[in-house]
């Protein structure tokens, strides 16, 4: 995913821009989880673009059937916030099913 993140304040600062990831059917042991994050320092009024990336590892559940780690085939909201509770921006796509290999992606 790429953003911007941008300093609106009169300091400087740093922030943590966290993606989290959720299936709209649900089926996870939690409602969301923590795809990725990135954290940036920033002067007064300045801006930068981040482009991070979700290990599809994180998006797996252990399929017993299949001995395997998969993620299923729907729709995820995606969500960009600072924090699970504060969340700005959110946008659903659509995976496919795949199977995540041992120790892979």
């Amino acid at each position: 995913m790429r953003f911007q993140v941008r300093n609106t304040g009169t300091r400087a600062g740093k922030d943590v821009a966290q993606i989290f990831v959720s299936p709209v059917t649900g089926g996870w042991e939690a409602p969301r989880r923590l795809g990725a994050f990135a954290k940036v320092a920033l002067a007064p009024g300045a801006a930068r673009e981040l482009d991070v990336r979700v290990d599809p590892r994180l998006l797996a559940v252990w399929d017993r059937e299949r001995s395997a780690f998969r993620i299923a085939a729907g729709d995820y909201h995606v969500s960009l916030g600072h924090s699970a509770r504060e969340t700005d921006q959110t946008t659903t796509i659509t995976l496919p099913e795949r199977r995540i290999a041992a120790g892979g992606q």
